[in-house]
This record gives C-alpha cells, structure tokens and sequence, in this order.
C-alpha cells in the first residue's frame, strides 16, 4: 500500500478536550494527522479529520514539522496564566507511526517536555516498534 505522507505546518500542537477526555486530561496531542497504521477498529476514520480527506484512512500521514516548538511555546502561554497541563497523547492518531523510526517527531516532542514538563502525560499507541529513550 502507498501511503501519501506530507510535511505541515500546524498553527497549535496542544488541543483542549472535550468529550470522553474530559475526564482528567486537560489537552490532547498528536503529533501526526492520519495514520499509516490502517486499524480497521478505529473510531478516527469516522472523525471530521478524515471526512474532509479524498484519500482513504490509513493511506495519508500529514507530519507535523513544528510539533516541538510549538508545544514550547503553547506551554510558556499556558503556564504564565497558571492552567494544569494534563496531556493525552495521541487520541487521533499514533505517535509511533513506522515513519517516526527516521523523523523521530514524538522523540523531539518528549524532549521538548523534559524542558517544559507538562504535569500529567499518558501516551496511547499501538506499534509494536521498541524505542530507546
């Protein structure tokens, strides 16, 4: 399968929850849009995301380049005025896409956390890759 995968640039990397997230989570994160893991169980294919796509879910990966630097400068913004920073990531996506092997985008995203830690950050997956931190 080809999967159709594009460099972006994203205005925020932090999203505020709403929904079945609501429940201790102040924020989501996904570091990637799409997902090249094609789960025929996924509750994201049904999502707005993928409905204003001409492409089938699980055939597109858009990266999120600016990912780290826009969580550091999201978490300075939301620190100054003393809100919680609970994350859940990746809720609309995996943050272990085989891609992120060579981009190594949620690696620079953790790293980015050592240096603005967020007070709570539970991480969704399903890859079955081993990662060294």
């Amino acid at each position: 399968m080809n999967i159709e995968i594009k460099d972006i640039l994203s205005k925020n990397i932090l999203s505020e929850v709403k929904g079945y997230l609501d429940v201790g989570f102040t924020h989501s994160l996904n570091p990637y849009s799409g997902c090249a893991f094609f789960c025929t169980y996924c509750y994201v294919r049904e999502m707005p995301i993928q409905r204003f796509k001409d492409i089938p879910w699980g055939e597109w990966v858009d990266i999120k380049t600016n990912a780290a630097e826009n969580y550091l400068a999201e978490v300075v913004r939301l620190r100054r005025r003393n809100k919680s920073i609970n994350i859940f990531m990746s809720s609309a996506t995996d943050p272990y896409q085989p891609l992120d092997r060579k981009v190594a985008l949620t690696r620079r995203i953790l790293e980015a956390m050592i240096e603005m830690p967020p007070d709570l950050l539970q991480i969704q997956t399903r890859s079955r890759q081993s990662f060294t931190v």
